[in-house]
């Protein structure tokens, strides 16, 4: 699928109810896999490793610590 800005990304859904549960591509070497933190049983068994699109982060949500920070996906 195309997320709209030129990248070909695959994104898998649950098999039971059919959210959104991850999303890789291409454009991030498939180093990275993008998971929905709500899609986890236990989110401190996966801790983040970093935060994208932080130009968009709204004033109330603190960074992440101990994480990368990139303000956008092609920085």
């Amino acid at each position: 699928m195309d997320n709209g800005g030129g990248s070909v990304v695959t994104r898998e859904l649950c098999s039971g109810c059919g959210l959104y549960i991850l999303e890789y591509g291409a454009q991030a070497k498939n180093d990275f896999r993008f998971l929905t933190l709500g899609s986890l049983d236990d989110p401190t068994a996966l801790p983040p490793k970093g935060e994208f699109f932080t130009q968009d982060r709204s004033d109330w949500m603190p960074q992440i610590p101990n994480t990368f920070q990139k303000r956008e996906i092609k920085e």
